[in-house]
């Protein structure tokens, strides 16, 4: 695919996106930003597998959609990333070009390349299974430092005047938190739960959850059942 994307909504979402994803360079499907066509919006995506960054670009930010097919993806790396900001500065008017088939991420003052093919190839995690659908559980224990984090992102992010608050809300399935605002519409934020503060009503999803974000070891057992002593 090959979109033309409006650079001042693009770059700081870009530089929001790529914070949270893993700088361990032991796992490098996760060294970067996953770029999907979901079919009604482009996606940047980012996770070190304690926490993940989800931002839509709608499609009145994106030229060349037509050209897309829905669930087209690549993942380009930090690096590259790095490289592409540094040189692209503050953003400015213009049009950001990100063309998976060639390799290229550019604006008129910046341009990288990647590998189209091993971009496409990246193993990425299904992050789709671990978006929350109902959300309203008990909030869990969850990193404070994450948490800082992600009230920065959306403080980025929030257009000048407008009121940046920001909703935190628990998923009563497997435990993360979700953490939204209607600032940013176009911005999801989860948080997994630290370790040993998980919903302990939910021990099958939770003990899935490996293959669904690499890197979570949290592991639930149901609670034993106490041995009634004999009269």
């Amino acid at each position: 695919m090959k979109l033309m994307l409006s650079a001042k909504d693009f770059i700081p979402a870009l530089k929001v996106i790529a914070s949270h994803a893993s700088k361990d360079f032991t796992r490098p499907h996760l060294n970067g930003v996953h770029f999907r066509w979901n079919g009604a919006a482009l996606e940047l995506v980012a996770t070190d597998s304690h926490r993940l960054a989800l931002y839509r670009l709608p499609p009145s930010e994106v030229h060349g959609a037509d050209t897309a097919k829905a669930d087209e993806h690549t993942t380009v790396r930090l690096v590259e990333i790095a490289t592409f900001l540094k040189a692209a500065g503050k953003p400015g008017i213009g049009g950001v070009i990100l063309d998976t088939d060639a390799g290229e991420l550019s604006l008129w003052s910046a341009r990288v390349t990647f590998d189209a093919k091993d971009a496409r190839e990246v193993n990425f995690p299904p992050y789709a299974q671990i978006l929350p659908e109902k959300v309203g559980g008990p909030l869990p224990l969850v990193s404070g430092t994450y948490l800082a984090q992600a009230a920065e992102s959306f403080a980025t992010l929030t257009p000048k005047g407008a009121v940046g608050g920001i909703s935190i809300q628990a998923s009563p399935d497997f435990g993360p938190i979700a953490i939204t605002s209607e600032a940013v519409p176009g911005l999801l934020i989860i948080i997994m739960p630290m370790r040993g503060d998980v919903n302990p009503n939910a021990p099958a999803i939770l003990s899935t959850m490996p293959a669904r974000l690499p890197g979570n070891t949290a592991k639930v057992e149901p609670p034993a059942k106490k041995k009634s002593k004999a009269a």
